[in-house]
């Protein structure tokens, strides 16, 4: 799926940190192989920090045991003020109450834990396609690569997806059918869904403008009152 992704490029030589003056993102691919994978986009440049799978879990379960400890840990900044600079960017399925409740839904679920606002992903694939190769194309912005992923474990997964584990099937003619990759295909497709709802929000498209992605927190206070943002 990933056409173009090298990880002696797109893998950074040392781990790269989230930083507090800008937004942070979070996409999100539901399910019960739930996924997050967290990214910025700075100076032009978006960049892939941590990505997490959890088999047979729910969205809950992930929060808890995976993500949450993530951030509190390494960006503890994007969970005050009510998740002031936490932008979610779902698999639009995740705002489609549960069974158990009509009151439930995973959307709910993210917003309760975390806080922030959530972004609904394009339903369609071609534009998820577009914006993962858009990441990985061979253009450079300032000299650098357009997509960076923080190497180590918390990403591990991940590049092994990008590296082919995350693929489209062939038709009986033997020509790639790129309707969509392969699935069910886990953990793989489910973090490869995930990082293209966050790179469609960081890169931008036909529906969301990049202008709006790369935002600069200027003050505590401006976030509090989630105004005063500016390039």
């Amino acid at each position: 799926v990933v056409e173009g992704f090298d990880e002696r490029i797109h893998v950074g030589a040392t781990p790269i940190i989230p930083h507090a003056a800008w937004l942070l993102g979070i996409g999100w691919d539901g399910g019960h192989s739930p996924s997050a994978v967290v990214g910025q986009l700075q100076h032009g440049q978006a960049q892939i920090y941590a990505s997490f799978n959890l088999m047979g879990a729910g969205v809950l379960e992930l929060i808890e045991q995976q993500l949450l400890p993530w951030l509190l840990t390494t960006a503890p900044w994007a969970l005050q003020n009510g998740g002031a600079q936490l932008v979610h960017i779902i698999d639009p399925n995740m705002a489609t109450p549960g069974q158990a409740t009509i009151s439930e839904s995973a959307e709910r679920m993210i917003l309760a834990k975390l806080g922030g606002r959530i972004v609904r992903g394009a339903v369609r694939w071609p534009p998820r396609r577009e914006a993962v190769l858009k990441a990985v194309s061979p253009r450079h912005e300032g000299g650098r690569a357009p997509l960076v992923i923080n190497p180590g474990e918390e990403t591990r997964d991940l590049v092994h997806a990008y590296n082919g584990r995350w693929y489209y099937t062939k038709k009986d003619d033997g020509q790639v059918d790129r309707t969509g990759p392969k699935k069910p295909n886990s953990p793989w497709a489910d973090l490869g869904d995930a990082s293209a709802y966050l790179l469609g929000w960081l890169l931008g498209g036909d529906l969301m403008e990049t202008a709006h992605r790369e935002i600069k927190v200027e003050t505590e206070f401006e976030i509090a009152g989630m105004g005063g943002f500016g390039r």
